[in-house]
């Protein structure tokens, strides 16, 4: 029945990876996390763009000999431009009814991420998405930078904290992402704003920011 959750539902995190190096500790974290917590988790997803890291790259090698093959799935597809059409290709490889949880490479969780998302669906049987939290720090940004593109700096120098990202969602046909810049999950009819335990922490370099800045602006 839409709207109500599965029984048997389970957790598929996926890492979306241009060959960042910090993919091998988010990685980590969610090797770790399996391995106390098997039996709520399904086989996470590696969503890999086929235009920066190839299947026989050094790259991907280095990650297999990292994690158990056998408990990852990798899903190649060339990011042509449009955000969502990238990550909408990781659906087909997942099981309907489960615990969705999207991070990039670059990004970092709790160590209890993850249980905390599982219980939070189980206990709300007709939540569509969580909100969290993302707390953004580059490193050598300039007042220069925060004026030109428009930022707000806390207390704690995060960027436009809160920051809401609707990244935990229930796998159903009618949820995908649209917009093929700053994508977002459509269909969405429940939703919770958490953060605390469930909040994600970013940090890049300004170089990085730049190239991003760029990327999207060139879209």
């Amino acid at each position: 029945v839409s709207g109500v959750q599965e029984s048997n539902m389970k957790l598929t995190p996926i890492i979306v990876t241009c060959g960042e190096s910090e993919t091998f500790r988010l990685l980590n974290s969610i090797s770790d996390q399996m391995f106390n917590n098997i039996n709520i988790f399904d086989k996470p997803v590696i969503l890999l763009d086929e235009s920066k890291v190839t299947k026989d790259s050094d790259f991907v090698n280095q990650i297999k000999l990292s994690i158990n093959v056998d408990d990852f799935i990798f899903v190649f597809a060339k990011f042509e431009g449009d955000f969502s059409a990238f990550r909408n290709v990781v659906f087909e490889h997942i099981t309907d009814g489960n615990i969705v949880l999207w991070l990039d490479a670059d990004e970092q969780v709790s160590d209890n991420f993850f249980v905390v998302a599982y219980h939070v669906f189980k206990e709300n049987p007709t939540l569509d998405l969580i909100y969290c939290a993302r707390a953004n720090y580059v490193n050598g940004i300039t007042p220069s930078h925060v004026q030109r593109w428009g930022w707000k700096l806390d207390q704690f120098n995060r960027i436009n904290y809160p920051d809401f990202q609707g990244r935990i969602h229930i796998k159903r046909d009618n949820i995908i992402w649209s917009g093929k810049v700053h994508e977002k999950l459509t269909n969405i009819k429940n939703y919770a704003t958490l953060d605390g335990e469930l909040e994600i922490l970013h940090v890049k370099e300004i170089q990085k920011q730049e190239q991003q800045n760029e990327l999207y602006n060139n879209l």
